[in-house]
């Protein structure tokens, strides 16, 4: 019965399903059998296939305790400890924790370590607090490694030590336990155990740091601001320090300006195949800092970079290919990458996309999808905001209403359905659009291709066509003539006598 509703909790050999799982661990527990008694206590605690019940948990954690079990006498600790599912009884928490820690388990070891240091259900004893964290140690606890280094290093509960605390700290941290992590990078700072190593000291801080750390984000910051610990730490062999270091000389960020320094922390960085740095020594080689200008060795650089996922280099890529700058010139290519660095949202390729469709290169014409990438850009970002003819924002994609207006009103004479309602409402809608697409037009029946019956309407039968001209998309204005999506295809509704239709059609339309 245990074997099977573990099957069911863990989804093992059949689809997990914790309803069954809690029936399963209910029926064994019903025959006395101890473990079963500790799942189901789980399950009340989570709310596994079951409603959540810390009182019953606190039940069957004391049961299966009484049988034995040091996992649910750990679990029954903690519940007395913070007073979950039962009352605040910090007397009876150590009494659980010390059962537990007895038969060898090394949560409890540890825990109990703890009540001694603090006094919590037993009076403090920082002899007894260091000897259950060396039994946890001995099980390979992270946590009671650091407790150790603590007790070490303030001389509580056995001699004062650092090298032992540094030890220990080490230990700890090595197993990612990012107190001591932290720890470990103020022994190395401050010379505490060990040789004062301020690039050591650097790499812990920057360790803790990436788990969060905040004492070690604080410490990281100090680093980077001093450029003595960035040197220590690229010359350690760090090479995010190589990259930060390279970044400081480039920038003149805490010492003096040096474009040859700053390439050469670069290089080292990329030798040890960091990422960022491809693309930092690609804009040296592109630019001449530090270097001789090297547009081949730059994009080099950039596809290396590029081919790590990095965004930035996967534009400038993009550029390269696009105007022929260190290799031949291939617009394919530079749509490719330009499409590669807009789909992890960098906006620049973004732009990038939206002229290749605008202009067919490298990629077959598409003002649709000109228009959509141009809608994904942010718009401190876009481009061509600004009409041509009036120096006015657009307020749509390449849409000057103001100046469109104009051309519609031009365009009256040109077109006319023979009916004055169904003229007036195409103009008054070309006059209000805000967009191409609230625009709408006559189609003369000349400019239509292959149509075909589609279905029966409401007033009329409608067909399919292709329209030859296709809707508007944008005034050109150095050819004075509408952009439009040529080649279109439309719904159409076969008219009869269209010059007396009534406004109920209209009102369908």
């Amino acid at each position: 019965m245990h074997n099977l509703a573990l099957r069911y909790y863990n989804g093992e050999g059949t689809e997990k399903d914790l309803g069954m799982a809690f029936h399963w661990f209910q029926k064994a527990v019903e025959k006395g059998y101890e473990r079963s008694m500790h799942s189901l206590a789980l399950c009340y605690e989570n709310g596994d296939g079951t409603e959540k019940d810390l009182e019953m948990a606190f039940h069957w954690y004391q049961k299966a305790a009484e049988k034995g079990n040091e996992k649910s006498m750990h679990n029954l600790a903690l519940q007395y400890y913070y007073g979950e599912g039962t009352e605040k009884d910090l007397g009876m928490a150590f009494h659980w924790y010390q059962k537990a820690a007895e038969k060898g388990y090394e949560g409890s070891m540890h825990s109990l370590a703890l009540r001694y240091y603090n006094g919590e259900g037993i009076e403090k004893d920082l002899g007894m607090a260091f000897h259950w964290y060396q039994k946890a140690e001995e099980k390979g606890y992270e946590g009671s490694m650091h407790g150790l280094a603590l007790q070490y290093y303030s001389g509580e509960g056995t001699e004062k030590d650092l090298g032992m605390a540094f030890h220990w700290y080490h230990k700890a941290a090595e197993k990612g336990y990012k107190r001591s992590m932290h720890s470990l990078a103020l022994c190395y700072e401050n010379g505490e155990g060990t040789e004062k190593d301020l690039g050591m000291a650097f790499q812990w801080y920057q360790k803790a740091a990436e788990k969060s750390y905040e004492r070690s984000m604080h410490g990281l910051v100090l680093c980077y601001n001093n450029i003595n610990w960035l040197e220590k730490s690229a010359e350690k062999g760090d090479e995010g320090s190589m990259h930060n270091l390279a970044l400081r000389y480039y920038n003149g960020e805490g010492t003096e300006k040096d474009l040859g320094m700053a390439f050469h922390w670069f290089q080292k960085a990329v030798e040890k195949g960091y990422e960022r740095s491809m693309h930092s020594l690609a804009l040296c080689y592109e630019n001449g800092d530090g270097t001789e200008k090297d547009l081949e060795m730059a994009f080099h650089w950039y596809q290396k970079a590029a081919e790590k996922g990095n965004e930035k280099s996967m534009h400038n890529l993009a550029l390269q290919y696009y105007y022929g700058e260190g290799t031949e010139k291939d617009l394919g290519m530079a749509f490719q990458w330009y499409q590669k660095a807009a789909e992890k949202s960098y906006e620049r390729s973004m732009h990038g996309l939206v002229l290749c469709y605008e202009n067919g290169e490298g990629i077959e014409k598409n003002l649709e999808k000109a228009f959509y990438w141009h809608k994904m850009a942010p718009d401190n970002f876009k481009i061509n905001n600004l009409c041509k003819e009036c120096n006015q924002l657009y307020i749509d994609y390449k849409w000057c209403q103001q100046c469109n207006i104009k051309q519609f009103q031009q365009d009256f004479s040109k077109w006319t359905s023979k009916n004055k309602f169904i003229d007036k409402f195409i103009q008054e809608a070309q006059l209000n659009a805000k967009s191409n697409y609230e625009v709408l037009e006559w189609i003369p029946y000349n400019k239509l291709n292959n149509i075909n019956y589609y279905d029966k309407g409401g007033f009329s039968e409608i067909y399919r066509a292709i329209w030859l001209d296709g809707p508007i998309d944008s005034w050109n204005f150095d050819e004075q003539q509408w952009n439009r999506w040529t080649e279109y295809e439309v719904i159409l509704k076969n008219l009869n006598n269209s010059s007396s239709l009534s406004d109920k059609f209209l009102d369908e339309v």
